[in-house]
């Protein structure tokens, strides 16, 4: 019963998430954690319409995306991951970056010096999709900023952002599948 309340709780957040007709989303156990390698494993596959690069979510936050497709299991790579990025921005400003894993937290990164960050700004994807329909939608939130790096002479600033997601208490998670 318990089980079946998260699930629900779950589908409801998932439901105010407003990605359009071109994406479903496929709910998913996580079966393993590999939490210092920034990976999930996955109870879907091939078999259940899965594919690389397919983004993974916890109600309106990203998780991650698909890296490592089979038959009934995929992995799933953390935003934390070290080779994670994709395109960002931040709710309030609307200045674009680049969202990095960095193992404990999250870095945005190549933000034009002379756009406006705020500490405490929730920073959301920008969209990231890839010709094929695959990737990561627009406004998944990926975390706030926790603090700001802004040297005057430089090009560029950075923000250290932080997930709202407890990545070790997830149990289940929605992959956002298209329907092309």
């Amino acid at each position: 019963l318990k089980e079946l309340k998260t699930e629900n709780d779950l589908l409801r957040q998932s439901l105010n998430l407003s990605l359009g007709n071109d994406f479903q989303l496929k709910i998913a156990d996580i079966i393993g954690k590999d939490i210092v390698d920034d990976s999930l494993m996955i109870n879907k596959g091939k078999k259940d319409g899965l594919k690389n690069d397919m983004a993974v979510i916890s109600g309106k936050n990203l998780v991650g995306r698909v890296t490592n497709v089979s038959s009934n299991f995929s992995q799933v790579m953390l935003v934390l991951h070290p080779k994670f990025t994709t395109l960002a921005k931040s709710s309030d400003s609307q200045a674009a970056g680049v969202a990095r894993g960095e193992g404990s937290f999250i870095l945005l990164d190549a933000v034009a010096i002379t756009d406006n960050l705020s500490k405490d700004a929730i920073i959301t994807t920008k969209g990231d999709m890839l010709q094929e329909g695959l990737g990561i939608p627009q406004d998944l939130t990926i975390g706030k900023i926790v603090s700001l790096n802004k040297v005057s002479s430089a090009p560029f600033q950075t923000a250290k952002v932080e997930s709202f997601l407890s990545f070790p208490r997830l149990e289940t998670v929605f992959v956002v599948t298209n329907n092309f």
